[in-house]
């Protein structure tokens, strides 16, 4: 799910994208790093990593948005798909 997550942050770095591919970024982002919380949270394995999700869940929640500049927005979606792959490297090595 954080390669899905990643892929569509990275995407969303294209100049003049619609304002309805953000707002379904906000959604899909909230909902696959969401699920991957219950998935960690079910585990019980790293709650350095589920944090790290409910954080992400929470700036990218749709129903109570975070109302930033697009260039912060830039900053904040490269950032977060980093932040992704690199979860996606560690899971592999280690079950998160």
């Amino acid at each position: 799910m954080p390669a899905i997550a990643a892929v569509l942050l990275f995407i969303g770095l294209i100049p003049n994208l619609p304002y309805g591919y953000y707002v379904f970024l906000r959604w899909a982002v909230c909902i696959l790093c969401g699920l991957q919380m219950t998935a960690i949270a079910h585990d019980k394995s790293n709650r350095g990593w589920l944090w790290a999700f409910a954080v992400i869940a929470v700036i990218f929640n749709p129903l109570i948005p975070i109302h930033l500049k697009k260039d912060v927005w830039q900053v904040v979606d490269f950032c977060t798909g980093v932040v992704l792959l690199i979860s996606l490297i560690i899971y592999r090595k280690t079950k998160l």
